[in-house]
């Protein structure tokens, strides 16, 4: 994924993840974690009939579907999971204020924290299947 795509992609999820009153961020919205890339692209779809009769509109809407497209599924919840973090931490402030020095660091932490548990999880998995193959190798099926 590109840069440009994934700043695309952060925007496209802000319509999304967040729950506001007017700039200011109130929740997380409670389908945030269960978004798809499909289901964004059908949401898009509709706005995209409805949106006919505004071109920039519409090109906006078509920009977004074709980024939507052009990324893979884990590239898609890796910035949905990064577009919550940081919403989470926004939650009280402004959606336009900067991150704090005590947000960024809590949200370095919370990175940080799912990095070890991702590799940690990987790592099981992958001496899982080296035990498993091992013992297929010497017959102990």
């Amino acid at each position: 994924m590109t840069p440009t795509q994934e700043h695309q992609l952060i925007l496209i999820l802000s319509d999304f993840v967040p729950v506001l009153d007017g700039d200011i961020v109130q929740a997380i919205n409670p389908e945030a974690h269960r978004l798809t890339r499909q289901l964004i692209l059908a949401k898009l779809e509709e706005e995209d009939d409805f949106l006919l009769q505004e071109p920039s509109l519409s090109d906006w809407v078509e920009e977004n579907k074709r980024v939507l497209q052009e990324v893979s599924d884990e590239e898609f919840q890796e910035v949905l999971r990064e577009t919550i973090l940081i919403t989470e931490l926004q939650i009280g402030h402004s959606l336009f204020d900067p991150l704090t020095d005590g947000q960024r660091g809590q949200l370095a932490e919370t990175i940080l924290q799912n990095k070890i548990k991702n590799e940690e999880a990987s790592s099981k998995k992958s001496v899982g299947f080296f035990s498993k193959a091992t013992q297929f190798l010497r017959g102990n099926r």
